[in-house]
């Protein structure tokens, strides 16, 4: 059975941390709206407002982090 490499048990910790936050704030955000107001204009308005920058800025983003030093880049993002 092939061993991994060195690094990989820090890579999987991060991005687990990483994406538990990402889960946390996605289900948190429609929650914290809805407890604010109950039109569900508003809590859609929110949702949608939560992705949006992901659709604004993720493929300029991956192109310029495809430059970065990786590991500066994910110590920074994550902090």
């Amino acid at each position: 059975m092939a061993k991994l490499p060195t690094g990989f048990g820090r890579l999987w910790t991060a991005q687990t941390v990483s994406s538990l936050g990402d889960g946390v704030t996605h289900a948190a955000l429609p929650l914290l709206a809805l407890t604010l107001t109950r039109d569900p204009m508003a809590l859609a308005v929110v949702t949608a407002a939560g992705t949006l920058p992901w659709l604004l800025f993720g493929v300029l983003g991956g192109a310029l982090v495809d430059r970065w030093d990786r590991r500066r880049t994910m110590w920074l993002t994550d902090t």
